[in-house]
């Protein structure tokens, strides 16, 4: 089916999914905030009887290729980005570079959204390099949302981080809950 035969609605879930390759159905309900839950769902479910998606009931993932896994760094970093989807647009955001997972831009500031597991702290510096390198001091700097597993590597990732603009968050899954509740923590 053409792209362009394609709802505005529709070519947001498509291109949000594209970029992402597996992300949860709950996910992409809140990518349409503007959008009535049941409005919504009934587009996802549409696309999903015209099999330009595909959905595992079971485990509410979502995806355009049956090959696609879920990458839990990637679902982690975009249950952050919903959290600032209302005051940016809904289609610009971006897979970013290893070892950030997503960026965006907001308020003329780049954001990006990084993942670190337990034990994995050592990565922050290859942020701080690029951020070196990329910045000067007539451009804004690189702001970054580090989410971590756990509030004990608050203290390890703010020695790796300096005097970086960093934001921690967290997202936290309980088992009778579809949506995780995210949290933040400003240092």
């Amino acid at each position: 089916m053409a792209n362009d035969r394609l709802l505005k609605e529709e070519k947001i879930v498509i291109d949000c999914l594209s970029k992402y390759y597996c992300l949860k159905w709950e996910q992409l309900i809140q990518l349409l905030y503007y959008k009535e839950e049941d409005t919504a769902n009934r587009i996802l479910v549409g696309l999903k009887k015209r099999q330009l998606i595909l959905h595992d009931e079971e485990t509410g993932y979502v995806t355009l290729d049956p090959r696609s896994k879920p990458d839990t760094k990637t679902i982690n970093a975009f249950w952050v980005l919903l959290k600032f989807i209302k005051k940016i647009n809904p289609k610009e955001h971006y897979k970013a570079e290893y070892p950030s997972e997503i960026f965006f831009l907001k308020d003329n500031a780049q954001y990006e959204i990084v993942c670190i597991d337990k034990g994995e702290e050592h990565t922050i510096a290859l942020l701080k390099g690029y951020n070196r390198i990329t910045s000067d001091e007539d451009e804004d700097e690189i702001k970054y949302i580090i989410v971590i597993q756990d509030e004990s590597q608050i203290e390890e990732c703010m020695r790796k981080t300096g005097d970086m603009p960093v934001l921690f968050a967290s997202v936290d899954y309980t088992p009778d809950n579809d949506i995780p509740t995210v949290s933040f923590f400003q240092i």
